[in-house]
């Protein structure tokens, strides 16, 4: 199963956190993993890197690349105006005057930290160095690694305690968050809804193991100092509480660093579970990172990076590509469901008819014979009716002038051979054969006028179709 992942890359030590986030803001099933990469080279520490996700078994989730405060460069500003897009217009003129690089050399995060007594808009900036930012996104891309967002080690660390501690702190008050890692050590100062002012000092664990006394005093020294410079540019008010932790040994000198500032201490821990597997004694602090990774929501304090926006951008065009091509296939399924059903349906009833249709047929095939016997006793009895039926037509259509003195009949044809008085009567008897509706196509075959002594007659013979 895919977990959420923190990584952040110092001077000298690769800190993984993998785990899964639960409603109190820390890591179940979690791990912390530290390992030593002073001298080693980027090709060396991503597969440092690689070798921690395969020796642990982390199928990575989201990734969140985290930005040690020592490399970032972190200004307050107090702004002439309170509208947002103005303010996002006068920090990106601001920036390239506080660090020496070109505008598109780097990328930057500011969050709205609100209004001064002046009525001018106060805004924390965080700035850095892109090319500092790919080369670590590179390296642990080697390792398997695709970042998905950019944030800094100091808003992780005020997302640890505030995450445990928001319940006890005070609406009204400021606190001093000190992470103590082994190179450097995060001063922070906040309230519970945001980061106000951070400065990393160059005293970490491993100066104070080293010279206990000396680095103590020293640290405590860069304390005041810290508190001094955000006295004078920020807000003149003592800190309710500091909230120390980071190292395992900062539980060694708590209480000098609360009796010289004068202020109360509280210990706080990574955000992690019981399950932690950093072995032996601890000189690193996980507490941004862990908070970084149990911390999934999209608001906060991020640097956008070009590359990753448009990873991201590709992979929810390519999410929103899957989730319609899978529409798309459901729909084209379903179609396709129903049209089978319907055919198959279809080809049920064509079946069911052609069943019906045979059995029709097979009890008609005897009523057809019968009829085909009926119509043949018709046929033969109309044929032998038809010379008696055409002769009686016939008679009827002879006049009285008119004698026939021979007939023949075929089965499709009528002679007839007789006489008239004159050749008009012989015409006579050929128009009223015409109208009738027996005999059609006759044919004179020939008229010849003859006298005897009994007067004068003439002879004919016509052929009809019957």
């Amino acid at each position: 199963m895919k977990s959420p992942v923190a990584i952040e890359i110092d001077q000298s030590s690769l800190k993984l956190v993998s785990g899964f986030p639960d409603n109190e803001g820390r890591l179940r099933d979690s791990l912390c993993l530290s390992e030593n990469i002073v001298s080693l080279t980027d090709e060396q520490i991503s597969v440092k890197a690689a070798e921690l996700l395969d020796r642990h078994k982390i199928v990575p989730g989201k990734a969140t690349l985290c930005l040690q405060r020592s490399l970032v460069t972190v200004r307050n500003l107090h702004l002439p105006s309170q509208d947002p897009k103005e303010i996002a217009e006068m920090v990106e003129l601001h920036m390239v005057r506080i660090v020496p690089y070109k505008k598109e050399e780097i990328i930057y995060s500011y969050s709205f930290l609100g209004v001064d007594e002046m009525g001018y808009g106060k805004v924390l900036l965080a700035i850095i160095n892109i090319g500092a930012v790919r080369k670590q996104v590179n390296m642990l891309e080697k390792a398997g690694l695709f970042i998905d967002r950019v944030s800094l080690s100091s808003y992780g660390v005020w997302r640890s305690v505030v995450s445990v501690y928001r319940g006890e702190l005070s609406g009204q008050d400021i606190y001093i968050l000190l992470d103590v890692d082994r190179d450097f050590t995060d001063f922070i100062i906040c309230d519970r809804d945001k980061l106000i002012f951070t400065r990393s000092i160059n005293i970490g664990a491993r100066d104070i193991e080293m010279t206990p006394e000396a680095g103590i005093s020293k640290l405590i020294g860069e304390l005041k100092q810290s508190l001094i410079i955000f006295y004078n540019e920020e807000i003149n008010r003592k800190p309710a509480r500091i909230f120390l932790g980071g190292a395992d040994l900062v539980g060694h000198f708590s209480s000098t660093v609360g009796s010289e500032l004068n202020i109360p201490v509280t210990l706080f821990s990574a955000p992690c579970g019981q399950n932690m597997a950093a072995p032996g004694k601890r000189d690193v602090s996980f507490s941004g990172v862990a908070a970084l990774a149990s911390h999934q929501e999209e608001e906060g304090f991020f640097f956008l990076v070009p590359e990753i926006q448009i990873r991201k951008s590709l992979k929810e065009k390519i999410r929103l590509l899957l989730v319609l091509g899978s529409t798309l296939i459901y729909i084209l399924t379903v179609v396709c469901a129903v049209f089978l059903s319907r055919m198959y349906a279809r080809q049920n009833y064509l079946q069911e008819l052609e069943g019906k249709a045979a059995g029709i047929e097979g009890d008609m095939g005897e009523l057809f014979g019968r009829l085909g016997k009926i119509g043949f006793i018709r046929d033969y009895l109309s044929a032998r009716n038809k010379p008696l039926s055409v002769m009686k037509q016939l008679f009827n259509a002879i006049p009285a002038e008119i004698s026939v003195t021979a007939f023949d009949m075929d089965q499709r044809s009528v002679k007839i051979r007789g006489r008239g008085p004159q050749l008009s009567d012989v015409y006579k008897f050929v128009t009223t054969l015409e109208e009738s509706k027996y005999f059609k196509d006759i044919q004179t075959k020939y008229t010849r006028k003859k006298k005897t002594k009994d007067g004068e007659f003439t002879d004919f013979e016509l052929e009809l179709v019957i």
